[in-house]
């Protein structure tokens, strides 16, 4: 079978009335866990993204369940793909997809960065009802995999040696929760002609509120802990997807 008459396999699934007839599909390259591909509506000149969840959604520490329960609860806002239709086994996901370029962090002006930061701010006032992000035991489930595919070097262990300390008793501290993308990066963040979006939230949970701040490098002041916090889990994450 082409990869094609899978795509619409996963669409027949669903309850959109699309002529399977006048679409075809465009490989999107950029997706770091899953496969995505642009469905191109011809009949009604209209696209969609179609995301085939990566089978190590669990290994990634993605919760699927929390994933749509955080799109639905942020589209009112307006800053992130609407949902068209949500596999009930969390296989696959289909938004409408959001035409427009990725920011280059090296070209957001003063503007862009205060937009950012009001939609930050908007989507952080949120309440979902969803536990506070443990940072912990997500650096220590990285950890392990990475163990048990013996991929970690040295110099990173070592590192998470001195940093587990600090860390718990971060986690231990008494911060209030907000919503947090966990992911916020330039190709995640879309200007269009309708305003800045917000895509990819498959790692978005209740963590703290200064880590999408720092992430996307909108943060006045220099953290030590939250700048190392970020480059470790990006470290990890990289040690158990590159192996």
């Amino acid at each position: 079978m082409n990869k094609n008459n899978q795509l619409i396999e996963l669409i027949e699934k669903t309850d959109l009335n699309l002529n399977l007839k006048k679409i075809t599909f465009d490989e999107l390259k950029n997706g770091k866990v899953n496969n995505s591909f642009i469905i191109n509506d011809i009949e009604n000149k209209r696209k969609y993204v179609l995301r085939i969840n990566s089978l190590k959604s669990n290994q990634f520490n993605i919760n699927r369940i929390n994933e749509v329960k955080i799109l639905n609860a942020i589209k009112e806002i307006e800053i992130a793909p609407k949902i068209i239709f949500s596999d009930p086994e969390y296989n696959f996901l289909i938004t409408e997809f959001i035409d427009g370029s990725e920011c280059r962090s090296n070209e957001l002006t003063l503007h862009d960065k205060k937009t950012l930061k009001n939609i930050i701010n908007d989507y952080q006032k949120i309440k979902i009802e969803l536990p506070k992000f443990n940072y912990l035991e997500h650096i220590r489930k990285y950890e392990k995999i990475a163990f048990d595919k013996s991929t970690i070097n040295n110099q990173l262990v070592k590192k998470l040696k001195k940093f587990y300390p600090l860390l718990e008793e971060f986690q231990n501290e008494n911060w209030p929760p907000v919503l947090c993308h966990h992911d916020l990066n330039p190709s995640n963040i879309i200007k269009t002609n309708k305003g800045m979006k917000i895509i990819d939230w498959e790692f978005a949970g209740f963590g703290h509120k200064k880590y999408d701040l720092h992430s996307i490098g909108l943060q006045d002041k220099e953290n030590f802990f939250l700048d190392e916090l970020i480059n470790i889990i990006n470290d990890l994450w990289y040690e158990i997807d590159n192996n």
